[in-house]
């Protein structure tokens, strides 16, 4: 089986499909975290040396949107999660 949707790899069916011995083709659920979560893919990069954009973390609307002001334009804002390939943008 190639599992392409990406909800159920992050929520690890080839992880259940290995520990059964069934042959399944996808990333582990560990794995699919650098597509699931924005913010654990920006860390990886950020640890291995990977180029890519400066970034900031915030877990509340009100910070994000201080640092917004304060940075002004152009700037790119982008929720952490699976957006199923929409782009969504969440403040």
């Amino acid at each position: 089986m190639i599992v392409g949707p990406e909800v159920p790899l992050v929520e690890g069916i080839v992880d259940i499909f290995r520990k059964k011995r069934l042959t399944i083709f996808g990333p582990t659920k560990k794995a699919a975290q650098l597509e699931g979560s924005k913010c654990f893919a920006k860390k990886i990069m950020k640890k291995y040396g990977i180029p890519t954009a400066s970034f900031e973390i915030f877990t509340d609307r009100e910070s994000a949107s201080r640092y917004i002001k304060k940075q002004g334009a152009p700037i790119v804002v982008k929720a952490s999660g699976l957006a199923a390939g929409q782009g969504r943008l969440c403040l």
